[in-house]
């Protein structure tokens, strides 16, 4: 017996019939096609027209669009990783998407690949007022004043790659220290996550897929010596123990030559 053939996929915009390469939103799952995606208009939450400091909005549901890419990957981990409590999830995905949205300023600066609807100055602006990433950082560094120095060097050299490595090392130390993942398991899935930010892809399959690939969990090994911001710039960082620095250099920010391969696509 056959089964019924699966309906295609639909642009919610122009209703042409598209791939999984389409934006979906993350709460209703309606699709946009790459063509009429940058003609979205930013709006806030007042539903106001605000270019600067607003979010793309689905159509349908009228959610927003990032938010919905950060509601389908916490609905991802809670899945792979039944444990994990909320707040644990919410400051992994919360960290992924300040690792993405830097990476791409270092990408636009070095290889002139074009990310945002926006200039860059304005995505900088934004991502220093973001009271989620401010509250996230405290939380993860257990520091309020590391944290506010960890913010200034993003605010005063924004796309130095060094910021970029500052933070993956933050989140490889929260996926193996606090919810016990390999270190092998937790470079893929940040792997996973600086190839979906260069690409400007948001597939949530791929994603949970590497996160469902997880080898068993090993014990949290707590730190001799707590991650922290050093020197009076903030700019070199401790890592939790010498032994973890070697396996932390391989998640760097990517080069030029890299991102330069990537598509040219606009972040949503």
């Amino acid at each position: 017996m056959t089964g019924t053939p699966a309906a295609a996929m639909q642009c919610l915009i122009c209703m042409d019939e598209v791939t999984n390469e389409a934006r979906a939103c993350g709460f209703c799952s309606k699709r946009i096609c790459r063509t009429c995606l940058p003609h979205l208009v930013e709006i806030n939450y007042e539903g106001e027209a605000d270019e600067e400091n607003g979010d793309l909005r689905c159509p349908n549901c009228r959610g927003s669009l990032v938010e919905g890419d950060l509601h389908k990957r916490r609905s991802a981990i809670a899945t792979a990783m039944p444990n994990v409590s909320t707040q644990v999830a919410a400051d992994i995905v919360t960290m992924e998407d300040l690792i993405a949205r830097l990476m791409q300023l270092c990408a636009s600066e070095e290889a002139g690949v074009s990310f945002y609807n926006v200039s860059d100055d304005i995505v900088i602006q934004a991502i220093c007022r973001d009271p989620n990433y401010s509250s996230m950082l405290e939380r993860v560094l257990k520091s309020a004043r590391r944290a506010r120095t960890l913010r200034y060097t993003l605010r005063k050299s924004p796309t130095d790659r060094g910021n970029v490595t500052t933070i993956c090392k933050f989140y490889l130390t929260l996926l193996t220290q606090t919810i016990g993942l390999t270190q092998e398991h937790a470079r893929k899935i940040l792997e996973q996550v600086a190839q979906q930010a260069l690409s400007t892809e948001a597939n949530f399959e791929r994603y949970a897929a590497v996160w469902a690939g997880a080898a068993p969990l090993q014990p949290a090994v707590v730190p001799s010596s707590p991650a922290r911001v050093g020197g009076k710039r903030g700019r070199d960082v401790v890592g939790a123990s010498s032994g973890k620095a070697r396996d932390s250099r391989r998640a760097r920010a990517p080069s030029s030559a890299e991102a330069a391969q990537r598509p040219r696509a606009r972040r949503g």
